[in-house]
């Protein structure tokens, strides 16, 4: 009985063991891939808005009636050539 309850704590001890020893090798593996994934949102966030940016001037530029005017002139100019 007592070889029982002794290898049933140890077989305990050695599964806490196992645990903690598979916590210690994959954390610093989780925390790497968790900073690379910061780097990625925020890259990603930096194109969005670059793009939103980009829409922006380009939906502005479309009200801009100096550029058809610049456009009429350019046709003719190339018309005429």
């Amino acid at each position: 009985m007592a070889d029982s309850i002794t290898s049933s704590l140890n077989d305990s001890s050695l599964v806490f063991y196992r645990v903690n020893e598979h916590i210690h090798k994959k954390v610093p593996l989780l925390v790497q891939e968790k900073k690379a994934l910061v780097r990625i949102r925020k890259s990603v966030e930096t194109a969005n808005q670059d793009m939103e940016d980009a829409r922006q001037t380009i939906s502005s530029m479309q009200r801009i009636s100096e550029l058809s005017h610049i456009d009429d002139l350019v046709k003719r100019a190339l018309a005429s050539a």
